[in-house]
This record gives C-alpha cells, sequence and structure tokens, in this order.
C-alpha cells in the first residue's frame, strides 16, 4: 500500500509540474530542433491511465532522448481519443487519406486484424533479441503474426480464483477431500469448484445462498469478457479455437466441448437455486458476501483501496483446470492481454517510432502503471525482482499465474469469433436445464453463422 500511495504522490507531483491533463502539444510541427512521433490512445486526459501517459509522455520529452541518426530531439506527442471504440473509429477514417499517426494504442487481440488489413507494420528488424527476451513471452507470441513482430504491451492482465479463507477454511477443505488450496503445481478443477460450494450450501443460510455461490463474473466486458476470463475452459481441456482462420473441428471438438461443459456445474440447483451468483453487486467478493469469483487482477487494488479490512482474508488460486470422469485434471490456462503500441503504415519514421514504443511499454512505464492502477507489468526484471511480486501476497500469486499465459486467439475473424463465444457462454448459463440443451450442436451452429 505504501508503494501504491507513493506512486500516486510522486504522479501528482509529476501533474503538477506539467500540468493536469496536458495533451503535449506545444509543438506540433517537426522542426529543426525536434522531431515528435505522433500516439493515439484510448484513454482520456482525465482518467487515471490517461494522466499516467501524460506523465510518462512529459518525462520522456525531457530526457534528451535523439532521433536514429541522432540530429534531433525525439519527441511524443499524444493525443487521446477518449475510448477504445472512439479510438477504432479515427483509426477507420484514416486509414484511406494517409493520416494516421506514427503509433497507435493496439489491444492485444487486435494485432491479426490490423496485420491483415496492413494498418500496422512489423517492426521485427528495430527489436533485438535481447529487448524481446526483456518481456513476458505472453506479449510477443500475441504480438507475432506471421512470423514478424508488429508490438508490444506494457500491461498483462491475469485472471485467477479469488478465495475467502474465512469461508473455506481447513475444516471445509476436509471435508471435500482437498489438502489445500489450489497451487501452479496443484491447481483446483472446477468440480473440486463445484464440490466445495454443494458442501457449503448444506449449511447455508445466508439470503439469496450467496455464502455458497461462485461470482464467475459472466457478464463482465461482454462478449470479450467472456473470451477473455473463460478461454481458459477451452485450453484448458486441450482444445483450440482455430487453425489460422478455420474454426470447424476445433472449436467444436470433443475437448473443447468437454472444457466449455465445466461451467454447466453451475448452473445444476442445489437446495432449489444454482451456485452462480447473478447478483447486480460488483463487489460481492470484496465485501464477503461470496466465498469465491472469478476475475482479474484490478481487484487486488479494489480491495486495498475500498475493503482493507478484508485485506488478509483472500487469496487468488490458478483458473480452475478442466477434470474429466475419470478424475485426470488438465493444465493450468492464465487469462491474458492487454493493450500495447504498434507502428501504422503512415509513419516515415519507424526507428524512432519503435524507441518510443520500448519507453512506453518498458520497465519504467510498467511500475508506474503498476503503483498506479494495478496492471501487471510485462518486464521480467521488474516482475523477477520487485518485493511486490516476490514476497507473500496476491500479486506474488497473480506473478506466479503469468507463467502459463494462453492468449486467446489470433485470427482476422476475431471480432466475429468474440461474439460467437460469447453466445456460447450465454447458452451454457441460460439452457443448461433446458430438456432442448444441446451445447455441441450449438457450438457448431455458431461456427457455421462465421465462416
Amino acid at each position: 500500500m505504501k508503494k501504491i500511495l507513493g506512486a500516486l504522490m510522486l504522479l501528482a507531483l509529476s501533474v503538477t509540474l506539467f500540468g493536469c491533463g496536458g495533451d503535449n502539444t506545444e509543438t506540433t510541427e517537426d522542426s529543426d530542433q525536434s522531431s515528435f512521433i505522433v500516439v493515439w490512445i484510448h484513454k482520456s486526459q482525465s482518467d487515471d491511465e490517461g494522466k499516467i501517459y501524460n506523465a510518462l509522455v512529459n518525462d520522456f520529452n525531457n530526457a534528451g532522448y535523439k532521433t536514429a541518426d541522432g540530429t534531433k530531439d525525439l519527441k511524443i506527442r499524444l493525443e487521446y481519443k477518449g475510448s477504445a471504440e472512439t479510438l477504432a473509429s479515427s483509426i477507420s477514417s484514416e486509414i484511406l487519406t494517409g493520416g494516421l499517426p506514427d503509433l497507435i494504442a493496439i489491444d492485444s487481440i487486435s494485432f491479426a486484424a490490423y496485420a491483415s488489413e496492413k494498418v500496422i507494420v512489423p517492426i521485427t528488424d528495430y527489436v533485438t533479441q535481447e529487448t524481446m527476451d526483456t518481456y513476458l513471452p505472453s506479449v510477443i507470441e500475441q504480438s507475432t503474426i506471421g512470423g514478424e513482430l508488429y508490438g508490444l504491451s506494457g500491461q498483462e492482465g491475469p485472471g485467477g480464483l479469488y478465495y475467502n479463507k474465512e469461508i473455506i477454511n481447513s475444516e471445509v477443505l476436509a471435508a471435500v477431500g482437498l489438502s489445500d488450496y489450489g497451487t501452479v503445481d496443484d491447481p483446483w478443477s472446477w468440480k473440486d469448484v463445484y464440490n466445495v460450494l454443494k458442501y457449503l450450501r448444506q449449511t447455508d443460510t445466508s439470503t439469496g445462498y450467496t455464502k455458497s455461490k461462485i461470482k464467475l463474473n459472466l457478464g463482465f466486458g461482454g462478449d470479450e469478457g467472456c473470451m477473455w476470463l473463460y478461454s481458459s475452459l477451452v485450453y484448458s481441456a486441450g482444445g483450440t479455437f482455430n487453425s489460422g482462420e478455420v474454426l470447424d473441428g476445433y472449436l467444436n471438438s470433443a475437448q473443447s466441448v468437454a472444457g466449455l461443459s465445466m461451467l454447466e456445474l453451475f448452473q445444476e440447483k442445489v437446495n432449489g437455486d444454482s451456485l452462480s451468483y447473478t447478483g447486480a453487486n460488483e463487489d460481492a467478493f470484496a465485501q464477503g458476501l461470496v466465498p469465491l469469483q472469478v476475475f482479474g487482477a484490478w481487484d487486488v487494488m479494489t480491495i486495498s483501496r475500498e475493503y482493507s479490512d478484508f485485506e488478509g482474508k483472500y487469496g487468488i488460486m490458478p483458473m480452475p483446470v478442466y477434470e474429466d470422469e475419470s478424475g485426470n485434471k488438465g493444465t493450468i490456462a492464465t487469462p491474458c492481454g492487454s493493450w500495447g503500441f504498434a507502428v501504422t503504415k503512415d509513419s516515415t519514421k519507424i526507428e524512432d517510432a519503435v524507441t518510443v514504443i520500448e519507453y512506453l511499454t518498458g520497465e519504467y512505464a510498467g511500475l508506474m502503471m503498476f503503483e498506479g492502477i494495478g496492471a501487471l507489468p510485462t518486464n521480467l526484471n521488474l516482475l523477477n525482482t520487485n518485493s511486490a511480486f516476490t514476497e507473500d501476497g496476491p500479486y506474488k500469486e497473480l506473478r506466479s499465474l503469468l507463467d502459463y499465459a494462453v492468449p486467446r486467439p489470433a485470427m482476422v475473424k476475431y471480432p466475429q469469433l468474440t461474439v460467437a463465444y460469447g453466445d456460447i457462454i450465454e447458452y451454457i448459463e441460460t439452457m443448461t436445464n433446458d430438456s432442448n440443451y444441446d451445447l455441441e450442436a450449438y457450438v457448431s451452429q455458431k461456427i457455421d453463422s462465421i465462416m
């Protein structure tokens, strides 16, 4: 907490010194002395992440960076687009006119589509292997398309299983045959989670049975939230989504469908009610109302800031893994992926633009983002040496999960796949108990709708 407060004070000082919400546009054109790399981001000047980017840019512009040829001062000019939707719209409107900036912020799932449309260009020749080795492998994997590196990300977004130590205590663990909470070496399966909740239901007298439910957060982030959190269902069972642009035979394979079927467990009615929490309280876990939730790393900061009494009463396990009828468990697959940066086709300063990418996604920027908004960094040195990730606590647990990060599928038709996958998750949630329920047939139907 002291580290977080210290970073926020540093950020406040930076904003005070350089102007709150400044857009870094004191000079809008290159000059004899300076060369500007123009960057479009999906944030506003007023939100926390936007303020951090503003402070980072001011630091860069005052640090004495030079252009690749050494003749000019290298500067960043930041343009805030306010949202991912506005950024996408701005990019679309400039694709044919030659008005794209040097760099665009880009979500990890968009690299394949933008690369296919030649909106962004490869940077393989400008990033050394030594530099690539400083990033998490998942960062390189998700931004490598057709063997070419198209960008880098400074933030990573792992997901895991939050658990309440007071509700799920040693007595509960022993009663369901578990020796401990799940770890990367011995993870819980979805059936283990089911057995814990079913045991808790026997004595649950809370309103709505909240003390024996899991908050799956199936509605979080719309269709993309479903894909981000629950692509692990497919991967853990040994399935996969695609081969190139082909889905048939992959997403509807026996392994993939078996993995998806794990969610059916929590739609079963136990004492007349399911084991899935569907209430509107976003902080139900942090408030101690539900004993389990599947969610992302940012909830650690929410708990620290808003529910400090709950700190020390919870932990984070790996995402539950698949388990077959014989009790064989699948592999850990951690949700991952966040925003990074790529060079556009209209940039005439690729080498200088890459210098800016490496700065905005490097160790210093990663530390600023982590201490400011709780986003996990992608810099391996920071992850392996900073006390937040090496000393016992939720961030150390989350850091261990990053070694099992599996990026979402890279394909041009990813937007259509995301919508289809969201429909599949909703189908499981709403139709499991219907007499006409047929998961395999429904998955195949959704694949046909994409092709």
